[in-house]
C-alpha cells in the first residue's frame, strides 16, 4: 500500500476556510493561511507555519483528519479558536507569561509557543529558522523554530532551538523534537503538548481509557507514577478512535519517549490565549466535576517532558505519537512493525434453531433443505473476522525479504484457505506493505486472548514479535470445578430456577446466597437466579455447564442496577466483558446524607466523609480456597466470579456501567500486598490441609491512625475452611473483624487482637509468618495465647500450631514493642542467690527478647553443668540450679562460675560471667 500525494493545505482549513483563503507556501502576509500537510492511507497530518485561523494564529498549531472515505473526520483540532487548538509549549527557567510589547520582562523565566513567530500586541518570541517544509521523497515535515528574536527586555529570551521532523506511521503521526540550547549558560527547558482531540464524527470526547486504569470520565492528571502504555477515546461502538502512545513496547524500545506527566481536561484549561492567565502555559489543575462524556462534552490531552538542565551547545530528542490508536506497534529499528485486529467480540444468542423445509407433490417423497442450528462460534461477530499486519520501513533503502507469520491461541483459528505465513518480495523506501488474515472463534474459551505476528525483512535478519488481545464474551457454556465456589451468572434466565437454569439435576449441587439480614441462618437456598448476584456455589462433581436459555442482559447506554443491604452482600458482574471495581458509582437514598441522590464513584463512596460502602471487594481463590482483594482500588469484576461488597448504610445501589469491549486489562483480586507508606507490614497465615488464608496484615504507616482509616480493611464472612481476624470493639460503626490492620507510625506500644477460627470444632490450624524478618529492627513482635498466657517472640520461631477446641475460635495477643538503645541488645541486670533446699536462683534481665543459655563451668573452665536454654519473657529469664552437675552428682563445695549467653532475635549476643560459690 503506497503513499498517496502529500497536500500542502490541511484537510481541516478545507473544511472551515472558503476557497478564496486557499493559498501556497510562499505567502506569508498577516491575512493568509499556510499549512503544510502529509498524507497516506489512513491520515493526513498539517502543520502551520503563518497566518490565522478563527482568532488564533497557525504557526505551530498541529491537526489531524482522517483519509481514505468520502467523510475526512477531524481527530486532531488545529486551531479551532483561540482557547481550541493543538500547540507545544516551551518552558525555560521556571517560566513566565510573555509580556506586551514595551513591558519589561523581570524575572528570569519564560513560557512560549513552538512556531509563534508574532503575539500581536505581544513581544515577538521567536522566528523560523526554516519554515515547515514538505519532503516529498520520505513523506515528511521539518521545521527549525528559535526563540529569542524581537526580545528588548533586561531578561532577554535564551536562544533555544526547537527542530520538528513530523512524520506517518500507518495511522499514527510521529512527531520529532529535537531541542538545543544555543545560549551561551546553562537552562533548564521542558516541553508540552496540548492536543485538542475529536472523536469523529460527533459527540463527547470522553470517556478516555487506559490499559492501567479505569475509564477517564472527568477532568484527570496522571503524574508521578508509572505512566500507561497509551490512551484512547472512541465513539460508542469503538469504530472511530483517537490516542496516543506514551510508553515503548515491551519496554525495550526506545521510542516513543515516556513522558512525565499526562493530564485531560476541557481545552480551555490548556488554552494560550493572549491575555489569558500565565498559568494556562503550562501548569494545569484538574476539577472533578468538569465531565468529559456529557452530551456537549470537549476534551484535549496535554502531555509534558519535565525542564532539565541543558548545558551549552546540548541537546536531547523528544518522540511522540498520536494518531487512531487502534494498532498495536513496534516503531524502532530500520522497519516499523504493527498489528491490527477488534479489541472485542460480541454475542448474540439464536433465538431459535432453524427447521428445515421441504417441498413435494403427490403421494411421493418431497425434496428439501436442512439448514442446521447455529453454534455458539456462529453467535459471535464479527465472524469471520480480520487481522492485518503492517511493515514500513524507515530508512531510505527498501525492505525486502518481507514476512509475517500469524500464531492463534485456543479459541481462535483461521478461516478455510487461510495461510498463517504471508510473504512479499519487497517495497519501497518509506512506504508500507499491509498483510491481512480471515479468523474465526471456536467459541472454546472466553475471555482475554492474546495472538502474535512474528516479522522479518531486510536489510537484517532482526525480527519483531508483536502481540495483541481480543476478549471473547462470557459465552453461556463454564466449567465448574467439585467443590465451593462463590460464583455469579451475566444471564437471564426463561426458567430462573437453579435446577432448570444450570441444566443439573437436584441434589447434584447447592446454590446458596448470603442474607445480611439474617440472625440466625445467614446463608439459604437460592430459588432464583438473577444477573448482579453472587452465590455460593458447591458441585458434587465438576461439570462443563450449558445455561439453558440464558440470554445476555442489555448492553445499553443504562448502567445495570445492584440494590445492596446493609451489611455484607454477594454481588457480580453482570456483563459478559470484565467491569473494573473503580467505574461503577454509588448511590445512597437516604435523606440527609452528604451526595444523597447523586451518584458517585466508588472511591468517593467509600472515602472517610462518605462511608457509605467498604472500599474494598474480595474474591474466593479456588487454588487456596481463600479470599483476595485488591487494596489499591484497580480490579476488575470478572464475569461468573462472586464478590463480596459491605454496605455501611441502608438504601445503597450500586450502578454497574454497560461492557462491550474493554482497552482496559482485566485485573484479577491477586495483589493482597499490605503495602504501607514507610512503615512495616506483616502477613499472618492460618492454614488447615489444603485450604489457607493468606491475605492478613498488621502494620504501621505514617498515613494511618491508630483508629480506623482507610487502610484497615474489613473481613468477609467465612463459609469454610480456617480464617484470621482482628477485632475491634472500639471504632464505633466501624467496629468489626478486619483482614489489614494498620496503626500509626509511632513508636509507642500496640496491640493487635487476633482471632483465628479453624471452621470446625478441635481443629489444628498452623499460623505463619514467614516474612517476619523483613520487619524494622527498632521494634519486636510477639504472639501471646489468650487462653495459656504463653507468649512467644515472633523473630524466633516463624509458625504455632494452633488447637481451636469446642468453639472453633482460640483468641491470640499481638504486640509491637520498641526496642531500647537504638536496638543495641545487652544484659541490664544479673543475680545468683542461694535458697534453701541447696539450690542456687538465677536471674537476668536484658534489653530484649532473647534466647538465653546459662552454664556451670568450673575454676579450669570446664563445664560442670548444662542448664539449658530459655526463651525470655519481657525481657527476663529464671533458672534455678540445683547444686549437681551433668551426671546428677552433688557438686562440692566451693568457686564456680555461671556463664549466661543471650542471643536476640536478629543476631545479636551478649554474654556475662558471674561467680558463685557453693556452700553447705
Amino acid at each position: 500500500m503506497g503513499w498517496n500525494r502529500a497536500s500542502l493545505i490541511s484537510r481541516i482549513l478545507r473544511l472551515t476556510l472558503p476557497l478564496a483563503a486557499l493559498v501556497c507556501l510562499a505567502t506569508h502576509d498577516a491575512n493568509s493561511q499556510t499549512v503544510v500537510s502529509i498524507t497516506n492511507s489512513y491520515l493526513t497530518a498539517s502543520v502551520g507555519s503563518a497566518g490565522a485561523l478563527n482568532g488564533a494564529n497557525l504557526s505551530g498549531r498541529f491537526g489531524i483528519t482522517e483519509t481514505g472515505g468520502a467523510i475526512t473526520n477531524t481527530l486532531l483540532r488545529m486551531a479551532g479558536s483561540a482557547t481550541k487548538q493543538s500547540y507545544i509549549t516551551v518552558r525555560i527557567d521556571g517560566g513566565t507569561p510573555a509580556l506586551p510589547t514595551g513591558i519589561v520582562q523581570t524575572g528570569p523565566g519564560w513560557d512560549l509557543i513552538f512556531g509563534d513567530i508574532t503575539a500581536g500586541t505581544y513581544t515577538a518570541t521567536g522566528s523560523w529558522l526554516k519554515a515547515p517544509t514538505l519532503d516529498a521523497s520520505k513523506n515528511q515535515i521539518t521545521a527549525k523554530w528559535i526563540t529569542g528574536v524581537g526580545s528588548i527586555a533586561l531578561a532577554p529570551i535564551p536562544r533555544i532551538e526547537i527542530d520538528m521532523v513530523m512524520s506517518l506511521v500507518h495511522d499514527m503521526v510521529k512527531y520529532q523534537f529535537t531541542i538545543t540550547n544555543k545560549d551561551s549558560s546553562m537552562h533548564t527547558i521542558g516541553l508540552r503538548f496540548v492536543q485538542d482531540f475529536e472523536i469523529p464524527p460527533t459527540g463527547p470526547d470522553g470517556p478516555i481509557r487506559t490499559p492501567d486504569t479505569a475509564s477517564i470520565k472527568t477532568e484527570t492528571d496522571i503524574m508521578n507514577v508509572v505512566l500507561p502504555a497509551y490512551w484512547q477515546a472512541s465513539n460508542t461502538n469503538g469504530t472511530e478512535t483517537i490516542g496516543g502512545t506514551l510508553q515503548p513496547l515491551y519496554g525495550s524500545s526506545t521510542t516513543p519517549t515516556v513522558p512525565d506527566r499526562i493530564s485531560f481536561g476541557a481545552p480551555a484549561k490548556f488554552a494560550n490565549a493572549q491575555g489569558v492567565p500565565p498559568a494556562l502555559l503550562w501548569d494545569f489543575t484538574p476539577d472533578i466535576t468538569t465531565d468529559l462524556t456529557g452530551p456537549l462534552a470537549d476534551a484535549a490531552a496535554a502531555i509534558y517532558f519535565s525542564p532539565r538542565q541543558y548545558l551549552p551547545t546540548e541537546t536531547k530528542t523528544i518522540v511522540t505519537y498520536i494518531g487512531r490508536q487502534r494498532a498495536t506497534i513496534d516503531y524502532d529499528g530500520p522497519w516499523s512493525a504493527g498489528v491490527d485486529g477488534p479489541t472485542f467480540l460480541t454475542y448474540t444468542p439464536a433465538t431459535s434453531a432453524n427447521p428445515g423445509t421441504g417441498t413435494g407433490t403427490g403421494t411421493g417423497t418431497g425434496t428439501g433443505t436442512v439448514t442446521p442450528a447455529p453454534t455458539l462460534a456462529d453467535m459471535l461477530s464479527p465472524n469471520p473476522f480480520t487481522i492485518t499486519a503492517f511493515v514500513q520501513g524507515n530508512i531510505d533503502l527498501g525492505l525486502s525479504g518481507i514476512s509475517a507469520r500469524l500464531d492463534l491461541p485456543a479459541g481462535l483459528a483461521l478461516a478455510p484457505g487461510e495461510t498463517a505465513l504471508k510473504t512479499a518480495i519487497s517495497t519501497p523506501a518509506y512506504s508500507e506493505i499491509v498483510f491481512s488474515w480471515s479468523v474465526v472463534p471456536t467459541a472454546v474459551v472466553s475471555g482475554r486472548l492474546q495472538y502474535n505476528v512474528s516479522f522479518g525483512a531486510g536489510p537484517g535478519a532482526t525480527g519483531k514479535t508483536i502481540s495483541r488481545t481480543i476478549d471473547i464474551p462470557a459465552l453461556p457454556v463454564h466449567d465448574f470445578p467439585a467443590g465451593l465456589q462463590m460464583v455469579s451468572y451475566p444471564y437471564d434466565f426463561a426458567d430462573k430456577s437453579p435446577v432448570k437454569a444450570l441444566g443439573m439435576a437436584a441434589g447434584t449441587f447447592s446454590l446458596l446466597r448470603y442474607d445480611p439480614t439474617s440472625t440466625q441462618t445467614p446463608y439459604k437456598q437460592v430459588t432464583t437466579i438473577r444477573p448482579g448476584e453472587g452465590y455460593w456455589l458447591i458441585m458434587n462433581t465438576a461439570k462443563k455447564l450449558t445455561l439453558v436459555n440464558a440470554t445476555p442482559v442489555a448492553s445499553t447506554n443504562v448502567s445495570f442496577s445492584i440494590p445492596i443491604q446493609q451489611g455484607w452482600n454477594q454481588i457480580g458482574n453482570p456483563f459478559l466483558f470484565p467491569v473494573r471495581w473503580p467505574e461503577l458509582m454509588v448511590i445512597n437514598t437516604n435523606s440527609g446524607d452528604l451526595d444523597a441522590f447523586k451518584p458517585v464513584p466508588v472511591s468517593v463512596a467509600s472515602d472517610m466523609s462518605h462511608q457509605w460502602i467498604a472500599q474494598v471487594i474480595y474474591a474466593y481463590n479456588l487454588s487456596t480456597h481463600s479470599y483476595t482483594y485488591d487494596q489499591d482500588l484497580n480490579t476488575a469484576l470478572l464475569p461468573f466470579q462472586g464478590y463480596w461488597v459491605k454496605a455501611l448504610k441502608p438504601n445503597i445501589t450500586l450502578l454497574v456501567p454497560p461492557a462491550t469491549g474493554r482497552s482496559a486489562k482485566a485485573l484479577p483480586l491477586v495483589r493482597n500486598n499490605g503495602k504501607t507508606d514507610n512503615g512495616w507490614n506483616l502477613r499472618i497465615i492460618a492454614s488447615v490441609a489444603q485450604a489457607v488464608d493468606n491475605c492478613n496484615y498488621i502494620g504501621v504507616s505514617n498515613t494511618s491512625n491508630d483508629g480506623f482509616d482507610l487502610k484497615d480493611i474489613e473481613k468477609a464472612p467465612a463459609m469454610a475452611g480456617p480464617s484470621i481476624s482482628f477485632t475491634h470493639t472500639d471504632w464505633g460503626v466501624r467496629s468489626g473483624a478486619y483482614a489489614a490492620d494498620f496503626r500509626s507510625s509511632s513508636s509507642a506500644r500496640k496491640e493487635w487482637k487476633m482471632l483465628v477460627n479453624g471452621g470446625a470444632p478441635e481443629t489444628a490450624v498452623t499460623l505463619s509468618w514467614p516474612d517476619i524478618q523483613s520487619i524494622s529492627k527498632s521494634v519486636e513482635l510477639f504472639i501471646t495465647d489468650d487462653a495459656t498466657g504463653q507468649r512467644r517472640l515472633m523473630r524466633q520461631t516463624s509458625s504455632l500450631l494452633s488447637h481451636t477446641g469446642p468453639t472453633g475460635t482460640r483468641s491470640y495477643t499481638i504486640t509491637m514493642e520498641p526496642r531500647t538503645l537504638s536496638g543495641a541488645f545487652r544484659f541490664t541486670s544479673w543475680n545468683v542467690n542461694p535458697t534453701r533446699g541447696s539450690t542456687a536462683a538465677i536471674s537476668v534481665t536484658s534489653t530484649q527478647d532473647a534466647s538465653v543459655s546459662v552454664r556451670v563451668l568450673g575454676a579450669s573452665g570446664n563445664v560442670v553443668r548444662d542448664l539449658g536454654n530459655r526463651a525470655s519473657s519481657s525481657r527476663s529469664v529464671s533458672i534455678n540450679w540445683d547444686y549437681r552437675n551433668n551426671r546428677g552428682v552433688s557438686v562440692p563445695v566451693g568457686a564456680y562460675l555461671i556463664e549466661i549467653r543471650g542471643t536476640s532475635a536478629d543476631g545479636q549476643t551478649a554474654r556475662i560471667v558471674v561467680p558463685h560459690v557453693v556452700v553447705r
